[in-house]
């Protein structure tokens, strides 16, 4: 189930979101001279992609499944918190995956959140 749930996350996740293939690095550079607006236009991406991930998570859940990742309860995710999660996890990896084309994104995101918030199985 666990294999299933990161294929489909890398066929919804590596699509060309951003509507031309730029890199990472791209995406990280315009975010950075991006206006407080087109920042929030951002956040609102990342969030959306980690609502989509959550969904995966819950559907683990109810499947009898391990999630991915285990949000703390008290943690309500924010757009601005899922980019900072995905460009921690790109800076993590160095240079070589900021010259990934920006379909890769979703997937940083999700390492990011795995190893961001890990869960504890006892």
């Amino acid at each position: 189930m666990k294999k299933l749930t990161i294929v489909l996350a890398l066929l919804i996740f590596s699509s060309p979101a951003w509507g031309k293939d730029v890199t990472i690095k791209q995406i990280l550079e315009l975010y950075d001279k991006a206006s407080p607006k087109g920042k929030h236009k951002y956040h609102e991406r990342f969030m959306a992609w980690e609502t989509g991930m959550s969904w995966s998570n819950a559907y683990q859940k109810h499947k009898g499944g391990k999630p991915l990742y285990c949000l703390p309860d008290n943690l309500v995710m924010s757009g601005e918190q899922a980019f900072q999660i995905f460009r921690a996890e790109v800076k993590r990896k160095g240079e070589k995956a900021t010259l990934q084309i920006s379909g890769a994104s979703g997937m940083h995101l999700l390492e990011g959140l795995m190893r961001t918030f890990p869960c504890k199985w006892t």
